[in-house]
């Protein structure tokens, strides 16, 4: 199989209680000369926009003393300037360390821009930020943290907390008393811990494929495999799908094995199960490719890795113009933050995430999703630990609305139910018929809708109840592919 620019793309994209002690540990304070907002060119093409760049201290802890690092900023400004709201949307990306400007376009076509503004940052170490902490491949993560060691960064200052107290200096340089907080995947990490630190800052938030503070990647494995139990049931009701793709968890099962024991040649390369594992995980992984994994499936079953190829190459979103591809994802970075994080946080079972059907045991030893290969990543990127504060739970208490799919393979539903025990004033809203980063989704006018409810009013109650007419996924069949997008 080949790998395309589409390819490294949805790599990318897989790369979005009372106060704990890190409240009262951390100082919040920002000193008022620390920061500085100037304004310049944008590195992509998006209309009715302007960015600029915001000089951080590399290390807030010492702010007088400390190097300075720029991060990038973005506005994307209503469409509606006349009566513009004073309250924007800052968003929040994911990852950690996927590039803002990657899926800049879906957000900059969001329902809730029509009368306020949206303002991304680039959070600290990613793409288009400086210093950017890329690398080429986990291979060269060693290399890529020599060069950062030699050129002066001090890696442990790339961290969630770091970030946090980025944003709020972009909100004190754009002289905003409160803003509202969209985050999504990782970006929700974030967003919660912005409310641990900055509560009086927010109006309001939208969670999207919320990412709890006390959850973490040990549940990787059963979050994949309950999202394909969904989708292979799911295939299996409708008409179409189940007479074209029969018997897809038995063929799954059985041509992964298969692969395990013996690697087939493609294209003089040998492909085995991590490469099979990986165009069925992107697929289900955004809600805009959901649709895929059942023919994904069933081309590998049957030994169609032209077909493979194909589908799993099909754009997801669009690119802006200008966007550098080379920058889209920032591996040293994605190391600072979860080998200081989350990747060792140990599970916490107010998630009660299970297996909703038995696997068997060698499919669950076999599959790569994310968080698979952190010791690797983890022990060619030293960082120290967290002390466990960051895990401690957030009590969320502006109004709040967690929007999570119901075939989310990375945040799954758990996950919202567990972060909506720790909001006073918090809605959950399951999308019956997609997977991760719903609003990334413009197709998706229920979910669009709702937002631009709960944004303009988020203390009124929240119609949901264009979700009961929500359609199922239509999956994708072979006569389509040509057409499909």
């Amino acid at each position: 199989m080949t790998i395309s620019k589409n390819g490294l793309i949805i790599a990318a994209l897989l790369s979005l209680f009372s106060m704990g002690s890190a409240a009262a540990e951390e100082n919040t304070a920002l000193p008022s000369n620390a920061s500085e907002l100037v304004w310049g060119d944008c590195p992509v093409t998006i209309p009715q926009s302007r960015c600029g760049m915001l000089t951080v201290p590399e290390n807030w802890n010492n702010p007088a003393h400390s190097r300075k690092i720029k991060v990038r900023v973005v506005v994307l400004e209503a469409h509606n300037t006349k009566n513009r709201a004073e309250d924007p949307v800052t968003f929040i990306t994911g990852g950690p360390g996927v590039s803002i400007f990657l899926g800049l376009n879906s957000i900059a076509q969001l329902q809730i821009r029509e009368n306020r503004d949206i303002i991304a940052m680039e959070p600290r170490g990613y793409g288009y930020s400086d210093p950017w902490l890329g690398c080429e491949n986990v291979e060269s993560l060693p290399d890529c943290y020599a060069k950062a060691q030699k050129e002066g960064i001090d890696v442990t200052q790339y961290n969630t907390t770091s970030s946090v107290k980025d944003l709020e200096a972009l909100r004190k340089a754009m002289n905003y008393d409160r803003w509202n907080v969209l985050g999504v995947s990782y970006g929700t990490f974030l967003a919660s811990q912005y409310a641990r630190m900055y509560p009086d800052s927010i109006r309001a938030f939208i969670m999207d494929s919320p990412d709890p503070l006390h959850t973490s990647y040990q549940w990787s494995k059963v979050a994949a495999l309950n999202s394909l139990e969904r989708i292979f049931t799911a295939c299996a009701a409708d008409t179409a799908c189940g007479a074209t793709f029969p018997n897809l968890r038995k063929r799954f099962i059985e041509t992964m094995i298969k692969l395990e024991e013996k690697p087939v040649t493609v294209n003089g390369k040998s492909f085995g199960v991590k490469n099979a594992f990986a165009p069925i995980f992107n697929a289900q992984y955004m809600s805009s490719s959901l649709h895929r994994t059942p023919i994904l499936v069933d081309a590998l079953a049957r030994g169609d890795y032209a077909l493979l190829n194909k589908v799993s190459n099909m754009p997801t979103f669009d690119i802006p113009d200008g966007l550098d591809i080379s920058r889209i994802n920032a591996l040293g970075l994605n190391a600072s933050v979860l080998c200081r994080e989350e990747i060792f946080f140990p599970p916490d079972p107010e998630t009660r995430v299970a297996y909703t059907a038995p696997w068997p045991k060698k499919i669950i030893e076999m599959i790569t999703p994310e968080g698979w290969d952190y010791d690797k990543r983890c022990a060619a990127w030293p960082v120290p630990k967290d002390n466990g504060d960051l895990n401690t739970p957030v009590q969320i208490d502006v109004p709040s609305m967690v929007l999570v799919g119901a075939y989310d393979p990375v945040t799954p539903p758990e996950f919202a139910e567990a972060m909506l025990l720790h909001m006073s004033k918090g809605t959950l809203v399951q999308d019956p018929s997609s997977a991760h980063a719903i609003s990334a989704d413009n197709r998706n006018s229920c979910v669009q809708n709702i937002m631009s409810r709960f944004i303009t009013a988020p203390t009124e109650h929240l119609d949901v109840s264009c979700l009961l007419n929500r359609k199922p996924v239509h999956w994708l069949l072979p006569d389509e592919v040509s057409l499909a997008k």
